[in-house]
């Protein structure tokens, strides 16, 4: 795949350059689009065409074109003469061109024009090939126009289907021509293989015995390890204390990435207590790079999902079910969710991209609800959709293919003869796969990054209550780690560490976080039985590293107490404030830095404010 450019890079492009850009990293052959006509009200002269597809590989379109904007992903073209409406709904195709307005794709994201002309209602499957251009229509595409059939004659109908059947068939036999050949290909690098193992056994036997004698002669030589040999040392022990920690920083810094040991502490055992995380500072500081590189190293999955500011609701986030094609479109969110569901013992991470270029609450409070009600799932769609779908797959199988199989069983059958067929195996494996409601697994964990400074707003309450939010700064690389010479992993099973509700609470840490409490109710802030279960999780799984009753007291405040102060201030309570945390923390500690580098922007913006 080709890199992104910046729209300032596109600019510079001439204009042919522009469009092999565009026809590549779209996956475009030529410029055409399909998608469903939108009406707008009667009055307006124009129509948009929405839930646009590539016709060349029937996914939707790829609008994730430019690295620093969003392109609108609607086509609008305009309505000449009363007779050229067209129904609400209709599948067309759409010849566009590149708009030349720089204006218009850099303040409202518009990088397609079409006219109504260029708007071709689809009429036919051979009108499709002939319009794109495209004589080995696939699969995908004869289903995606298939509905159109059903309107047809009797015989049109059945010339239409001798044509996909003999597509069908086709594809099929090229598909098995393929595999043989792979197959065969399989087999005689598998013959190869044999061979020079067989060869290796020969040779690494006369070698094993002049070394033999070699060492008998008194002599010591050790023998280089084999490829195998070293890939078994990359897989380390997990150890039960809180050289966890240092061992990361290590493995980290043997990649060439450096962070502090305070960073790495509180991002782990927030991990660990399940919650929400957000990491927070300038640009550069390497917020994304330590969800990938912390990931590679306790051995865990991850999706890096950039947010869009166009996002309004928790479809953005998870995708949408098409009433159409009675299908449901998953995002990489869902199907991490779904790929974290089979596979419980290993840990993903799903990383929103600076997540606060759209309101937070609008696409993730759902999530964020969801995941604090024992046994509650995430709805899809509806069940009646889900109930409807199972009794037009169960009439088909009843009455089309005259089966007495079961629908599972009907629906595995390979040998498919109708376009109906193809459809009615597909649905039934996307409600399979995506259900009307789906269980959050308790191995995922949800992460997010954000651009901060000092215009940044900050995080409405309810965000800040279900997460922890760590402040990433710029890193020095002067700090020594452990002395291990090769790069591994350490497989953490989300059940390692797991605090126990029984595990004994300190008094004191609980003495110094109640006395700091009281001091911020003063900034009206209160706290709630999730916040006090949140320390507690952090406490018990703290314990388990060995990690000091101060230096849990400083994570806490910066990570929990600080974010919610975004308030008007006087001089006394927040001097008051600062003497508090000298006197419980220390004057060495985290927290107190951030409060008085808070404490001297008040002069800039007139408040008392974590997210200055």
């Amino acid at each position: 795949m080709r890199k992104k450019l910046s729209i300032h890079d596109y600019y510079n492009l001439d204009t042919e350059e522009k469009k092999e850009y565009i026809l590549e990293i779209m996956e475009l052959e030529a410029f055409w689009v399909m998608g469903y006509v939108k009406n707008t009200r009667k009055e307006n002269s124009f129509y948009f065409i929405e839930n646009l597809i590539n016709p060349y590989t029937t996914l939707s379109l790829n609008w994730n074109v430019f690295s620093d904007i969003a392109l609108n992903n609607k086509l609008k073209f305009d309505i000449h003469h009363k007779n050229e409406k067209i129904k609400d709904g209709t599948l067309v195709l759409a010849k566009i061109t590149l708009d030349s307005n720089e204006e218009n794709l850099s303040k409202k994201g518009v990088l397609f024009k079409t006219f109504h002309k260029e708007v071709k209602v689809i009429e036919s499957l051979d009108k499709v090939a002939e319009l794109i251009e495209k004589t080995d229509m696939n699969l995908p595409l004869i289903a995606l126009t298939s509905p159109l059939y059903y309107e047809r004659t009797e015989k049109e109908f059945d010339e239409l289907t001798n044509i996909v059947r003999k597509v069908a068939e086709k594809e099929r036999q090229t598909i098995k021509e393929l595999k043989e050949l792979e197959n065969r290909k399989l087999e005689e690098k598998l013959e190869e293989i044999i061979l020079k193992e067989k060869k290796f056994e020969s040779e690494y036997k006369i070698f094993a015995e002049k070394i033999k004698k070699i060492n008998e002669l008194g002599f010591a030589l050790e023998l280089q390890k084999t490829k195998s040999e070293k890939d078994q040392l990359t897989k380390f022990e997990l150890p039960n204390n809180n050289e966890l920690v240092l061992l990361i920083k290590e493995q980290l810094k043997l990649r060439g990435f450096y962070y502090s040991i305070d960073l790495l502490r509180q991002i782990l055992l927030s991990l660990l207590t399940g919650e929400m995380i957000i990491l927070i500072g300038p640009s550069g500081t390497g917020k994304t790079s330590i969800v990938r590189q912390l990931a590679d190293v306790i051995d865990a999955d991850y999706e890096i999902m950039p947010v869009q500011p166009s996002w309004t609701d928790k479809q953005d986030l998870i995708g949408f079910y098409n009433p159409i094609r009675k299908l449901f479109v998953p995002s990489p969110f869902l199907d991490c969710l779904i790929k974290a569901k089979d596979n419980p013992d290993k840990l993903f991470f799903i990383c929103l991209d600076e997540m606060n270029l759209a309101q937070i609450e609008y696409y993730l409070a759902d999530m964020l609800s969801i995941r604090e009600v024992p046994g509650e799932k995430l709805r899809l769609y509806s069940d009646l959709e889900y109930e409807q779908n199972i009794s037009e797959i169960r009439w088909f199988v009843q009455n089309i293919l005259k089966s007495e199989k079961n629908i599972e069983e009907a629906m595995s059958d390979k040998n498919i003869d109708t376009m109906m067929h193809f459809e009615m195996i597909s649905r039934y494996k996307n409600i399979q796969r995506y259900p009307a409601k789906l269980e959050i697994p308790s191995n995922i964990r949800i992460l997010g990054t954000m651009n901060v400074d000092g215009a940044v707003q900050s995080i409405s309450p309810k965000i800040i209550d279900r997460s922890f939010i760590i402040p990433v700064m710029k890193q020095s690389i002067d700090e020594e780690t452990y002395s291990k010479k090769s790069i591994g992993r350490y497989s953490l099973n989300p059940n390692d560490y797991k605090s126990k509700s029984n595990s004994n609470d300190s008094l004191l840490l609980q003495s110094e976080l109640i006395s700091i409490q009281k001091e911020l109710k003063k900034f009206n802030i209160e706290f709630n039985n999730r916040f006090e279960k949140q320390l507690k999780s952090y406490h018990q799984i703290a314990q388990k590293f060995d990690i000091s009753e101060q230096e849990q007291v400083d994570d806490l405040v910066l990570l929990k107490f600080l974010p919610r102060i975004h308030n008007t201030f006087e001089d006394v309570e927040i001097n008051n404030l600062i003497e508090k945390i000298k006197l419980e923390i220390g004057e060495s500690s985290q927290t107190l830095k951030k409060i008085e580098d808070m404490k001297s922007q008040i002069k800039d913006i007139g408040l008392l404010s974590y997210w200055s």
